[in-house]
This record gives C-alpha cells, structure tokens and sequence, in this order.
C-alpha cells in the first residue's frame, strides 16, 4: 500500500479542520465536524439498506414462497429500483444490495429475515413464506 505524503493528508484532512482565528486547529470543533460527516454517512447507509430491504420483500411478495439464487435475487430488487443510471453504478448497486440479503441470513431464531438453503432447488428464501424453520 502507498504511503500517504504529508501534504496529501492535509489535502484529505483539510475539509475537517476548523481553524481558530490566529490559525491553529480547532481539535474539538474538527473531530466534531469529522463525527458529524460519518454519521451522515452511515445514516445514507442505513437508508439505502432500507430501501434494499424493502425492495427484497416486494420481491418475495410478488412470488411468496419461491427460493431465488443470490444473483437472481439482486438482479430483481435492481430492477425493482428503476433508476436510470444502474450500467453506470451496477457492479456497486449489485455488491450493496447482495450484502445487505447476506447480513440479514441466518436463523428464524436469530430473528433474521432470510434463510439459505443448498443443493437442487437451494437458494434464498423468506422466513415468513416458511412454517419451517430449518
């Protein structure tokens, strides 16, 4: 990995750091400032995962009880999104969208949404379309 120059962490610091009027940094109102940024980052995040989600649901819910492959799954919810620039974005949108179903599968105990089954037939599927909880 490169190494970062001085004057390139000051370039990418530069827009956090808040200056006192004889030009020495401001650490508490700068580390404030960079709080500030990655909480709205995570907060776009969490909105974007969501809306994921809700777009996984309307794909189960236009086909309950249907197992789908992960790749199938994405493909649909993208769809479902209807922007106009998905070639643009498509391996990104496809990455957060496969990551957000995979971060929500695992057990109907676990109180997780999704479950994973493999082999003929294998694939994704709701835990709600399900009375099984295996």
């Amino acid at each position: 990995m490169k190494k970062s120059t001085l004057s390139e962490k000051k370039s990418t610091l530069s827009e956090y750091v808040v200056r006192f009027s004889n030009g020495r940094i401001d650490e508490e109102t700068s580390i404030e400032k960079f709080m500030n940024e990655v909480q709205k980052l995570s907060n776009e995040e969490n909105i974007g995962n969501e809306t994921y989600l809700s777009l996984v649901n309307a794909v189960f819910d236009q086909h309950s009880g249907k197992t789908f492959t992960m790749p199938c799954l994405v493909n649909s919810v993208i769809n479902k999104l209807n922007t106009d620039n998905v070639p643009d974005n498509y391996s990104y949108m496809f990455a957060n969208v496969q990551k957000c179903v995979q971060d929500n599968i695992g057990t109907k105990e676990d109180g997780l949404m999704f479950g994973s089954k493999k082999g003929k037939g294998g694939g994704v599927f709701r835990w709600a379309d399900t009375s099984n909880s295996k």
